[in-house]
């Protein structure tokens, strides 16, 4: 089993297999090794057998405990890799493959974040329209996804759904968002947009001003 772990207090991105982390390099890194705050962790780790199991990988690997990993898998921080493909890995069950290559990018405080709720303004089965509020994100990172409207969705829909991103808002702006519920409604959707058929956008910002005036 391959693995390497780091431990960080600063958020950084690390670029696998070179790794440069507060002035720590690969010739003095160790894999598994622990420096810093033990809430942003970032582990790897390759499959030796399909026996395996995602938990007890990363939990080996990282030094976390089992309700941990099994919160951000829930949140979005678990990734597996088989071949080109890069996907999260949300169930603890899941059946994995000699290779595989599993993430986990741990941030107790991304984690920690409650959502904003956005409101549901029409379901049609292939798509649903959302009023996306202030501080909601429009879509996940690999350090989670559970604070994106289209994670909510996926999880408050009746029936439950899959969810795909058709188009994006920044995440202060309060505003309408479609999301598709199959890849090919969001494939149809982003070629509807792309067409002959112009679509406005039209944007307020309410500021305040924080100088003294005359």
């Amino acid at each position: 089993m391959a693995l390497f772990t780091v431990v960080s207090p600063k958020r950084v991105e690390i670029s696998h297999p070179i790794l440069v982390i507060d002035n720590i390099d690969e010739k003095s890194y160790m894999p598994g090794a622990i420096v810093g705050d033990i809430d942003h962790i970032e582990s790897h780790v390759t499959v030796d057998s399909p026996d395996d199991s995602p938990i007890d990988l990363l939990q080996q690997a990282s030094g976390l405990s089992r309700q941990r990993i099994k919160f951000a898998m829930t949140q979005g921080a678990v990734w597996v890799t088989r071949g080109r493909n890069t996907q999260r890995l949300r169930r603890a069950k899941r059946a994995l493959r000699e290779g595989d290559e599993l993430h986990l990018y741990y941030d107790a405080t991304i984690l920690a974040e409650i959502p904003a709720e956005p409101a549901l303004l029409a379901d049609v089965g292939g798509y649903s329209v959302w009023r996306k509020p202030y501080g909601l994100r429009s879509q996940g990172s690999k350090w989670g996804d559970h604070c994106t409207v289209v994670r909510w969705a996926e999880r408050h829909l009746q029936p439950e759904r899959p969810a795909f991103t058709v188009h994006r808002l920044d995440r202060a702006a309060n505003g309408l968002m479609l999301v598709a519920h199959s890849k090919s409604m969001a494939a149809n959707d982003r070629s509807w947009r792309c067409a002959s058929r112009p679509v406005a956008s039209t944007r307020f910002v309410v500021t305040s001003p924080s100088w003294d005036t005359p």
